[in-house]
């Protein structure tokens, strides 16, 4: 459940293949149903995107979180987590799986950054944080750096005292 929808009374509506929340009669969200697999009773599904600002303060905390593999958003993520619990340190690979998945969630770019950092694990290659820091801050065209020049002091007492005679003559 969304933060922004605890306190609030809601209505779920159930269909074949997925849940329509109201909060009144305003539809709030509509999430994917999720059916158990044959011999369990219950299903469940979790969104990282809701949690990963938290678990990224203590990351330590993933690995022995109950919902673990549900965090994990897909199978490439899944055998990502495989391959970094075995070839890395316990703490290095819980720390560097969940800031794996903070930068997928910042950068809204978890499809292409779960493949190819799963091509690199498969290799034996894990890139630092700070590698995969530099590559989507190269690759992101919104955060290039543009000039812009700050306007003087002296620009601002000009704008305020037209703004006072103006007022003077009214």
């Amino acid at each position: 459940m969304p933060s922004r929808l605890i306190g609030e009374s809601v209505q779920i509506r159930l269909h074949h293949d997925k849940l329509v929340l109201f909060v009144g009669q305003q539809p709030a969200l509509t999430l994917p149903r999720i059916y158990p697999k044959p011999g369990e009773n219950r299903a469940r599904s979790v969104n990282y995107r809701h949690v990963i600002r938290s678990l990224a303060s203590k990351p330590q905390a993933f690995r022995y979180s109950q919902l673990r593999d549900d965090l994990l958003p897909d199978d490439n993520y899944r055998q990502l987590w495989q391959l970094a619990d075995t070839h890395l340190e316990a703490r290095e690979a819980c720390k560097w799986i969940v800031t794996t998945l903070r930068l997928a969630f910042e950068y809204d770019d978890e499809q292409s950054l779960g493949e190819d950092l799963l091509i690199e694990a498969q290799a034996g290659r894990f890139a630092s944080i700070t590698e995969i820091q530099s590559r989507y801050l190269r690759g992101n065209p919104d955060l290039k750096c543009s000039a812009s020049s700050q306007h003087t002091l002296v620009s601002y007492d000009e704008l305020l005292s037209s703004i006072n005679s103006q007022e003077a003559q009214i």
